[in-house]
């Protein structure tokens, strides 16, 4: 087997049961510092945006829907019942 093959995981045969196109884990070489700086950015520019920020109305209308729905349900359980 050759070193072209070796580096060309789509030139080696496919084993039985696996497809041709699967990644091999262990070929990216990025270090945990490099993941790391792509986090703190990808969070810095959620941050930036607003997506980060509690959205306090929208808790409380769930919170007022879910409670009036299952009251709906409770009620409704008693009310149909001979």
């Amino acid at each position: 087997m050759s070193i072209e093959a070796l580096s060309n995981p789509s030139a080696l045969p496919a084993r039985e049961g696996f497809p041709k196109d699967v990644a091999v884990r262990g070929t990216n070489s990025r270090t945990q510092e490099q993941y790391t700086a792509d986090y703190a950015a990808l969070l810095a520019t959620m941050d930036d945006l607003g997506l980060m920020r509690r959205r306090y109305g929208w808790y409380i209308a769930r919170c007022l829907l879910l409670l009036g729905l299952y009251t709906t349900g409770f009620v409704a359980l008693f009310a149909f019942t001979p």
